[in-house]
């Protein structure tokens, strides 16, 4: 941004308080080594890893709040009902009535090597293994890493991060959006997001009162 500001001197910068949000996403559409799981097409599978993943765990592990959404925690609009206690029981029941296959093994990728970042991946290993679901932590290395992620897509969940501010804490859910290179989450309709997404975020990005921007974040979480 110095950089920037030094070479134009029509740009201003400003210091907004903003946070960080990891996350992981499910894919839905390729892998180069065709090892796409067919069970992940399934909404109930996807919600049981959703229950498997403990976010206040996780969180606390590498120093920071968990959260149900791509919203910090405490942040002005945050949906409290979003948060999904850890629960085995709850997560098997939706596993076994959608006829989930327990031999197989999930690759749960990562790209910031990390001592942290492993630490949490050894955890979630033993998370989704109370439920009897095998995970292998994958962190992606050894070639270009955008070829990784976007065009070879060896992995079934990605951990990926999303951003906000306190002027606009719901922005992370520009991820979602058509226009972004997240193809590998799969066409809309698979993860049960309307036509209208697009409308609704651009409206979130456009509207100038802040407290109307609240109420159109709660709508996308």
């Amino acid at each position: 941004a110095a950089n920037m500001t030094a070479q134009n001197s029509d740009l201003k910068t400003l210091p907004v308080n903003a946070h960080n949000v990891r996350c992981f996403v499910f894919n839905l559409d390729h892998r180069a080594d065709n090892k796409l799981k067919e069970d992940l097409q399934k909404k109930e599978v996807r919600q049981a890893f959703d229950i498997l993943m403990d976010q206040d765990a996780v969180a606390e592990l590498v120093g920071a709040t968990g959260t149900g959404t791509f919203v910090k925690k405490g942040a002005p609009g945050y949906c409290e009902e979003y948060d999904r206690a850890y629960d085995v029981a709850a997560a098997k029941a939706l596993l076994d009535a959608a006829g989930f296959d327990y031999t197989q093994t999930y690759d749960f990728a990562y790209y910031y090597d990390e001592a942290l970042v492993h630490d949490a991946h050894a955890l979630i290993v033993q998370l989704f293994g109370a439920a009897g679901v095998k995970v292998n932590p994958i962190l992606l290395s050894g070639g270009n890493l955008a070829d990784l992620l976007y065009v070879d897509c060896n992995y079934d969940l990605i951990m990926l991060l999303a951003g906000g501010n306190d002027q606009m804490p719901a922005n992370g859910y520009q991820k979602l959006t058509t226009a972004t290179s997240y193809t590998f989450m799969g066409k809309h309709e698979e993860r049960g997001i309307t036509n209208g997404w697009d409308e609704l975020y651009n409206s979130y990005n456009a509207e100038p009162d802040f407290n109307k921007r609240v109420e159109i974040g709660k709508q996308m979480q």
